[in-house]
This record gives C-alpha cells, structure tokens and sequence, in this order.
C-alpha cells in the first residue's frame, strides 16, 4: 500500500482511513490463508493521487504591479547658452535615479524576498524595455545602494528582503497567472527549505530524488532542467549538512 507524500500533507486523515482499511483488507486476506480457504477478498483500488491540497501549506504568490511615470525625453545643454536640444530619456540616466529607488523599495516591500536579477527585469519592464543590458543592471544597482544606506532593505545572498521581514512563507503560482510562476533560481532558498522539511515531515520516507522532484512541482517547476536541479539539490545538500534532515541509504526523513 503507497501513501504518495503530497496526499500525506494535503489529505492526512483521508489517507489514514485508506491505510486502516488496507489493514484490515490484509488481515481478512491472512485469516483465510490460515484457514486454508480461497481468498475471495477483491483486489482493492489504489490509484495514484495528485497534489490538490497545496493551499493548505502554501499561499499564492502575489505578483505587485509596479508603474513607473517618467519623460519620454530630456533636455540637454548643447554649449551654448541660448540653445537646448531634447533627447531620448534612457533607464540608465541619473535624473531616474530616485523614481528607480522608489520603485525597487515598493518591489521588495511587497514582493521580498526577491532576487536582484528578477528585480533588474521588473524594473525594466516597467520601462516597456524587455531585454536587459549591462547599464539597466549597473542603474538598479545604484538604486539598491540608495535603499541600503538608507537601511531600507537587507540582503540575503543575492535575494533583497524588506527589513522588518523575519520568514518567508511557501508561495506558489497563482492559477492562470503565468506571471507569478517564477525561475527555480529566483525562488529563495528559505521557501524551497521550508516546502522541502514538509514534504519530509509528512513522508513515511521518501528517496532524494523523490523529495527534489515533489519540492520542485510545489512551485511548479519541472525538477528535471538542468537549472532546477543545482536549486533543490544544494538546498538539500546543505539541509542534509545541518542535520534538519537525515538520510539512511538513499531515504530521507525529519531529524
């Protein structure tokens, strides 16, 4: 009888009533071995179950719009005194600066944990620019320093977090909304770790493999990329290494 993990979390009493009922299917079956009769028990329906209860460990991950409100051009001093010229306004410009930092500190504040490189894309995308260049990035970087001396945000590695933010709860891609679905690496090892010591908690013992590959369709990310592996895996090698988690052959459980 296999009780899968995710169904252990999401539909804990359900699947007790399952395994009691196996129990007592096996035992019938072994009583009438005794008596040397034919079992007649009919074979039960074991199917595999899929993950619906995730909202009970999980909240959705909640995209914040972010607008930025700039000129389109600028003006520029040619040299000459009576004479000034307009020109393109670009992300890199200092006189962005400040409306940059504004909206970075709105990003992390309701977003935070982020990785700094999707806060360069959110930035940018703000501006309607979609592919990222060495000076958009080098611009929100500058921005960042604004929020640090101003201790208005902190760092964790390279994820940026609000201050007075202490956890992180599991969040998940909201249905239909392909925008919170996030890359393996921009999710914070804090979730993964949490989402991972849950799915091990709850586990009558599951493989490593296993446990990568259930953590990974939490967030809904195909464990199997190269990019999600070197993600869940060193989460795991370090959970491991703390002994928040133990491994006997190949099989994890809780400490």
């Amino acid at each position: 009888h296999r009780i899968w993990a995710p169904a252990w979390v999401a539909r804990r009493d359900s699947e007790i009533r399952r395994l009691k009922e196996a129990l007592e299917q096996a035992s019938i079956q072994q009583i009438e071995k005794d008596s040397q009769k034919e079992p007649s028990v009919p074979a039960m329906d074991v199917k595999k179950n899929h993950y619906d209860g995730i909202e009970k460990l999980c909240v959705p991950y909640k995209v914040h719009p972010i607008k930025a409100t700039y000129d389109p051009y600028i003006k520029v001093n040619t040299g000459r005194t009576t004479m000034n010229s307009k020109q393109k306004n670009e992300f890199h410009f200092p006189n962005n600066r400040e409306n940059q930092t504004k909206l970075l500190a709105e990003l992390i504040e309701n977003e935070g944990p982020v990785h700094f490189d999707y806060a360069v894309e959110r930035l940018a995308q703000a501006w309607s620019i979609k592919t990222v260049t060495p000076k958009i990035s080098r611009a929100t970087r500058e921005a960042l320093n604004n929020l640090l001396r101003e201790q208005k945000v902190k760092i964790k590695g390279s994820f940026l977090w609000p201050v007075e933010l202490k956890g992180v709860p599991i969040r998940v891609p909201t249905a239909g909304l392909p925008e919170s679905k996030r890359k393996p690496q921009y999710i914070s090892p804090e979730e993964v770790e949490a989402a991972m010591l849950k799915v091990a908690q709850y586990s009558l013992g599951i493989s490593e493999d296993s446990l990568i590959g259930e953590t990974a369709r939490i967030f809904g990310v195909n464990h199997g990329r190269e990019d999600s592996k070197i993600v869940f895996s060193e989460v795991l090698k370090r959970l491991l290494r703390e002994r928040k988690l133990i491994s006997v052959d190949g099989v994890v459980g809780a400490a």
